[in-house]
This record gives structure tokens, sequence and C-alpha cells, in this order.
């Protein structure tokens, strides 16, 4: 069903939810992040009431921001104009709580949740009827194990969004701001630290250069080294462990791992905003294009510093992967 995803496990299912539903609002987003609550807590059986009432305070802490939360300009969520109507006393607290549960939440996102690429994930992590909520052992499983790092990817998606729905210019003007640290026409090397979360999700928090999981310091690298091509472009930066980034160094790595780095960008490229329309900013519009984009990149990065390489892991071949592998396929022709 999931063809272009790479679906093992109910980790992956959690992060296919999270990165390839469509967003046109924050609401999954708010909605996980109850879900992830409840799960840590072991609650397995919530009244909507009391869902209602949490979805409606987590966004009166999170509209403390200013940022918007919908991707539509100038027309607020119900989330929103329930809390501006009890903040300027035109609506009780109870009365807002009612008609977020029966159009915010019944209505809308808990229908829509469990989804994925607009097609249902085959072990929902809930159902509900018309009173409760009722969580699956696949999401309790995930969640009371306290997973960190999902839950930071969580947030950075959160954050990343409402950037995306706020600064409706950033695509006119090819350019995001300090949140992101990044700039595409820089020549100035920018930190680049605060998209570890976002990226993370992408790679399945796991290293790009040796396959194992992410923990301690994680560093973002550039895969074709900056020294050569001078700008920190999103499609060329990954993830990688401290040890494994100081050992590629500023060396071109072995031309499996420029497949990699392809397969990952399309790999974003099918999910949905926001991440994927930045990274449309800067790539060729076609598979075979940015195929052939990141190959010049690597030839004239050759020419530029010359044969200094890096060997790769020994233990490591992204082409023998899973994850790539599986993507891989789709690309076969063009590689």
């Amino acid at each position: 069903m999931f063809e272009n995803l790479d679906i093992q496990d109910n980790t992956d299912l959690w992060r296919g939810v999270i990165l390839h539903g469509k967003n046109a609002s924050t609401y999954k987003i708010a909605l996980a992040t109850l879900l992830v609550d409840y799960s840590n807590r072991n609650f397995t059986k919530i009244p909507l009431d009391e869902l209602a009432s949490d979805f409606f305070h987590v966004y009166q802490k999170r509209m403390e921001n200013g940022l918007r939360q919908n991707k539509t300009s100038g027309r607020d969520t119900y989330a929103e104009q329930m809390v501006n109507e009890v903040k300027a006393d035109k609506t009780s607290e109870s009365d807002a709580l009612e008609f977020l549960k029966e159009n915010a939440l019944k209505k809308m996102v808990l229908q829509r949740f469990n989804t994925i690429c607009g097609k249902k994930i085959p072990e929902p992590f809930y159902s509900f009827d018309n009173t409760h909520l009722t969580l699956s052992n696949n999401i309790l499983e995930i969640f009371t194990t306290k997973q960190g790092l999902l839950e930071d990817e969580l947030n950075s998606r959160w954050d990343l969004l409402e950037h995306a729905f706020t600064e409706s210019n950033a695509a006119e003007t090819m350019e995001l701001d300090e949140k992101l640290e990044w700039i595409k026409h820089s020549s100035k090397r920018t930190n680049i630290t605060k998209f570890i979360f976002v990226l993370q999700g992408y790679q399945r928090g796991k290293c790009f250069y040796c396959g194992e999981d992410i923990d301690g310091e994680i560093q973002v690298d550039h895969v074709i080294p900056r020294q050569a091509l001078r700008h920190d472009e999103i499609w060329n930066l990954v993830l990688a462990h401290k040890f494994c980034n100081q050992d590629k160094s500023d060396n071109l790595p072995p031309k499996p791992f420029v497949e990699a780095l392809f397969v990952r960008n399309e790999y974003v490229l099918d999910s949905n905003l926001p991440l994927r329309e930045k990274l449309k900013l800067v790539v060729k519009k076609t598979p075979a294009e940015r195929w052939m984009q990141i190959q010049d990149a690597y030839k004239f990065a050759n020419k530029k510093i010359g044969n200094r390489f890096w060997g790769g892991s020994k233990k490591y071949d992204p082409r023998e992967d899973m994850f790539y592998k599986r993507v891989r396929k789709i690309y076969d022709q063009i590689l």
C-alpha cells in the first residue's frame, strides 16, 4: 500500500503518519502531541470531553508564540477561533470545548489522522466512538518507553509547520529565516544545528554514514564537501555521528553514498509540507534532473578539491540498507 515508503514497524508507521500526512493545519501535530502524552502516562481510554479540553489548552499555550496554525491565509482554525473567543469573553470555555469536540475532533482530525499519503494505515493508532478515544497497542508500545527522539521530531514538525504557514513569502524569496539557519545564496557558513530534528525523521534517526541509530552528539554534514560547493542547501545535508562526520571530514564520499543522498531526497519529496517545499526550492523538477544535479555537483567538487576521497565505513554499504534498497528500486532506471 505504501510502496514508496519504508514502513517496517510501528515506529516507521508513526513517522509515516507525521511526515507524510497532509497538513493544512497543525491539528494532526496537536493530536499527536496529546497521543504521546497519554501513551507516556499509559492512558488507554480517554473521554472525548477530556481530549477536547486538552486539545483546547495545548492550543491556548501554543498560540502564545503568535504564529499561524493553518495554511489558508486570513482564516483561523476552529481551535484558534475558540481560544480567541474565550480570551475575549465572547463564549464560555465549556461551550468552546463542546464545539471543538464536535467539529475539530470528531468531524475532522480524529477521522483523518491515521493516514499516510491519503491512504488509511493498516494498524490505526487509536479508535474512537461518540464518547471515548481508545489507544491501540502499537502506539502504547512506542511511547511507554519514552521515545524522546520521536517527540523531538514531533515538536520540530510543529515548529516548521508554523513557520511555513506564517512566512507565506518564504517560497518567493527562496530563503529561510534564522529559525532554520541556512540561506540559499549565502557563501558564509551558517549554523545549521537547529535543522537536526527536522531531518531526523527522514533519516529514521540513523547515521547517514554508518546506518546505526544516532545517539550521543549529532552533527549535520555536507555529503559533497562545502569547501567545494560553498552553500548550505538542504539537498546536501545529512545527519551523522560525530565520529563518522569527523572520519569523513571534508573528503568526497564513495558514490554509493551519493546515490543514497539522492534516494533520501526523493523520499523527502514524496512527503508533504513543509520540508518538501523547502527542498523543492533548491532542486530540479524531475528525478532524472535531480540525479544529474547531484552528479554534476560531485564531479565539480572532485575537480575543485582534487582526488580527496573518504573510504566509507567497512561495516556499512548503503546499497545493502533495506530502506535505501526499497526506495532505490523506484529509481533504478535513473541511477
